[in-house]
């Protein structure tokens, strides 16, 4: 009896080790595939000090500040490239010295993300209207800061009409206090929320809002993850810990697609070396993320 338990004991350590190892592998080139050391993920110094300067925002979480830039690749892989004016709006060309009244906010659909200036739905529709319109559309924002943002800009100067572009993720952000829990690796991204409280919405403001706090994040994780809808309805749903034959089975009809997805694309990446294709090869596992996400209903 004795020699079979052995026998078993040690069958299923060797399927533990050889699950951790798999998962270790396809997570190498993989953020949406979690394992234990996402729990408190180390954060890259140089990308957090470009951040801190030129992103970082004490009660929003982060935002574009004025006279900042930036450049990204766009679908067709061609380069495009965003410049921040002095308001802390996206450049308007041919409209940024004119007065303004109107202001919109939201997040990376209200910004623009992947076109150049000139190209964005705001200044397309400033051409139509022969109008200025400020545009402070911030990427990853949730409908909770996108508000925040307005009131800290009505402040500043009154416009005869806001616009607040929302689009179901915009809304499903504003249970979150640390988009990590939600968006795996987004680990910079601490922000405010609301509650509602008594029929009120009562603001819970941004825990980590100093920057010796990113350095020391940890120290605040039980508080993020008390005010974090995603960290129990996702994240710990999600995560690979061992045992790692539970964990996968825990959340099977995820991690089973997924998994054979990234088996597939890796081969293609390191056997078949496609790796001028690395983004389009790992695009099919993301389609899977996408296909399993779902919003919050509470």
């Amino acid at each position: 009896m004795e020699y079979y338990f052995i026998i078993a004991l040690s069958g299923w350590l060797c399927v533990e080790l050889i699950l951790f190892l798999l998962f270790k592998w396809l997570r190498s080139d993989f953020q949406w595939l979690i394992m234990g050391a996402d729990k408190t993920p180390v954060l890259n110094k140089k990308a957090l000090e470009k951040f801190l300067k030129k992103g970082m925002d004490s009660e929003l979480g982060w935002v574009r500040k004025p006279y900042t830039s930036g450049r990204e690749k766009g679908r067709d892989g061609k380069k495009t490239q965003f410049t921040i004016n002095k308001y802390g709006a996206r450049s308007n060309p041919g409209y940024d010295n004119r007065e303004s009244r109107i202001s919109l906010f939201g997040d990376s659909y209200a910004f623009g993300r992947q076109v150049d200036n000139n190209q964005t739905w705001a200044h397309l529709v400033s051409k139509e209207l022969d109008e200025n319109i400020l545009n402070f559309g911030v990427g990853n924002y949730g409908l909770d800061q996108a508000l925040l943002r307005l009131e800290r800009e009505q402040k500043k100067r009154d416009s005869d009409l806001y616009i607040i572009l929302v689009v179901p993720e915009t809304i499903c952000r504003v249970q979150s206090v640390w988009k990590h829990y939600s968006e795996y690796g987004n680990t910079f991204a601490f922000k405010p929320r609301f509650k509602l409280k008594k029929g009120k919405l009562v603001l819970f403001p941004n825990i980590i809002n100093q920057k010796k706090k990113y350095r020391n994040y940890v120290d605040y994780l039980d508080d993020i993850k008390g005010h974090d809808y995603f960290f129990k309805s996702k994240f710990l749903k999600d995560i690979l810990t061992f045992p790692y034959l539970y964990s996968f089975s825990r959340s099977i009809k995820r991690n089973a697609p997924l998994i054979l997805s990234l088996l597939y694309a890796k081969v293609k990446l390191h056997l078949l070396c496609e790796f001028k294709k690395e983004k389009k090869v790992l695009d099919r596992p993301f389609q899977k993320i996408l296909k399993n996400y779902s919003a919050p209903t509470n």
